[in-house]
């Protein structure tokens, strides 16, 4: 990312940002990432599902579709918002890999600028 004045000129190019889309994409389809869980970080969304299938409640099942038609649908719109915000996601890609390779100084002074 330096060149040889020591500055930084690095950039999430659109090569950069679309293999970190896939990343996250294949990351969610094997189960490994649940975005669904940046909304839902209390676990509401299974406590209902578990607190529904304990019970065997009237209407259980459709509850608990309910629930997954819901997960789904946070993901989905999770996964749009790739489009919407790439901007902002490309920004935060930037920061975060030049943090491992950059100074503390050096990271400062590009947020300064920006």
């Amino acid at each position: 990312p330096n060149n040889e004045n020591g500055n930084n000129d690095f950039v999430v190019d659109d090569r950069i940002y679309n293999d970190f889309k896939s990343f996250v994409l294949k990351k969610q389809s094997k189960g490994n990432l649940k975005l669904e869980e940046m909304f839902d970080d209390k676990h509401l969304l299974e406590s209902v599902q578990t607190i529904s299938a304990q019970t065997n409640a009237q209407g259980s099942s459709r509850i608990q579709s309910s629930v997954t038609n819901l997960r789904e649908k946070i993901v989905q719109d999770l996964l749009s918002d790739f489009d919407a915000s790439g901007g902002i996601i490309r920004s935060e890609l930037e920061q975060n890999i030049l943090a491992w390779q950059l100074p503390d100084s050096v990271m400062i002074g590009r947020s300064l600028k920006s």
